[in-house]
């Protein structure tokens, strides 16, 4: 995207250096993924003008946008733990929970709980 040695990124301010370094990260991603909800993991620490940059290269990102922006977070490491999950998975469980949530295919608590009791067992078995 940039050449780190340009003369101008001198002048960037940190904000912009991060943004920079977001999109080039990002069309890394791309370019080897294309179902934009698998990388939410690496996706939804990024500002969103570095996405909306991304999206002008793959203008799928708007969709992972305007989903993302409806992300309600409807379960907490709470709800997780009484579900008998260990608390080294909670993060990972909330991020699968927010994928289906952008799907559609959660729209409730009661579904996330019962996603995460089907997925129980692939969860604890996994080293995530």
């Amino acid at each position: 995207f940039l050449n780190k040695d340009s003369e101008i990124i001198k002048f960037f301010s940190s904000f912009e250096k991060k943004v920079i370094n977001e999109i080039e990260k990002g069309e890394k991603l791309l370019e080897k993924e294309k179902d934009i909800f698998k990388l939410h993991h690496f996706f939804k620490n990024f500002d969103f003008l570095s996405l909306k940059f991304l999206s002008t290269i793959n203008p799928e990102i708007n969709s992972y946008i305007e989903k993302r922006k409806n992300i309600k977070k409807i379960i907490n490491g709470n709800d997780i733990i009484l579900l008998g999950i260990d608390k080294k998975f909670i993060e990972k469980v909330k991020e699968m929970i927010e994928i289906e949530e952008m799907k559609g295919n959660i729209k409730t608590k009661e579904e996330a709980i019962e996603y995460i009791r089907k997925k129980k067992h692939e969860i604890q078995g996994s080293s995530f």
